[in-house]
């Protein structure tokens, strides 16, 4: 039986949400565009400097050392490219970074799985990949966790990073803090933007709808603005919740398993490595396409021979 045209156009939108490159380039952006006004890109936790995560290829600072990206993390930046090819292809005209930007000195960990100490090596790395995701478009930086900053009280190093890349011609970027709420026009949707908080041991979408809950009751009792979508990151895993009264993402990350004390335990906890673009009709009803890439390297936990 011939395919009716409202068939085909499903397919295609099935395809272009699961990463056809093909597809995407016979899509008619101009008519996606029309239906979704606002199209967000959402990325979080690339923890830049990290044995464990997006890095570049190759890098050589100021003092001559070089550092260079293992298989993995040549994996993860190959990854990384192709969603930021798919926010130019679907003409992203907003991104969002929800922290943990660089790995930080880490500190919380005695600066283990590092590639560098040295925090102006990281910004130069953060600054040089993030550069793709943020030219031509408005682009918003949250603050990541503390443990992955520098030590004491010094400037935050994700901070430096926005500016900088703010100074460049055609990049617009603005630095957040820790929490902001914020309304993408023309939808009347307000945002909730967060690095993240919380902990569960097994179930994390249990976090969410919890969080929701607390959220909707401090909303009724007037000590909160009314929130209809909340994103963070921080959990390393893409999970959306999606109610009648709120949307609740949870952003995927870009970097592999990391054998910390807490991770080693569980079996279950392997990282969604990825980001997410949000669309939004005028009327600000949100779709999300997560872009979920697959397979995961091994780094730490590389089958070995002896």
């Amino acid at each position: 039986m011939a395919k009716t045209k409202s068939q085909k156009k499903i397919e295609k939108e099935i395809e272009l949400r699961d990463g056809s490159t093909n597809e995407i380039e016979k899509f008619k952006i101009k008519e996606l565009i029309k239906i979704f006004p606002r199209r967000i890109a959402l990325i979080s936790d690339t923890h830049i400097a990290s044995q464990y995560a997006l890095m570049p290829e190759v890098v050589i600072d100021a003092k001559g050392n070089r550092f260079e990206a293992n298989p993995g993390q040549k994996q993860i930046l190959n990854y990384f490219k192709s969603f930021c090819a798919k926010c130019d292809e679907l003409e992203v005209d907003t991104s969002v970074h929800l922290g943990d930007m660089i790995h930080g000195q880490n500190h919380r960990e005695m600066g283990l799985d590092l590639i560098t100490t040295d925090l102006n090596v990281q910004k130069d790395m953060a600054f040089e990949l993030l550069k793709s995701i943020c030219k031509g478009r408005r682009t918003f930086f949250i603050a990541g966790s503390g443990y992955h900053q520098g030590m004491g009280k010094a400037n935050s190093p994700e901070k430096d990073v926005c500016d900088r890349l703010g100074s460049l011609s055609g990049y617009k970027t603005e630095w957040l803090g820790s929490v902001a709420n914020i309304r993408f026009k023309p939808s009347k949707k307000i945002w909730h933007l967060q690095h993240g908080e919380s902990a569960s041991i097994v179930y994390r979408a249990g976090v969410l709808e919890r969080d929701s809950n607390f959220l909707k009751i401090a909303e009724a009792d007037n000590n909160l603005p009314h929130i209809d979508i909340v994103a963070r990151g921080h959990w390393h895993t893409f999970l959306h919740l999606h109610s009648d009264r709120i949307h609740f993402i949870q952003t995927p990350c870009w970097a592999t398993w990391t054998p910390w004390k807490w991770a080693r335990l569980f079996y279950g906890k392997q990282p969604t490595i990825g980001g997410i673009i949000c669309l939004l009709d005028e009327e600000g009803r949100l779709t999300a396409w997560p872009f979920i890439y697959k397979p995961i390297p091994r780094i730490a936990d590389c089958v070995i021979a002896r």
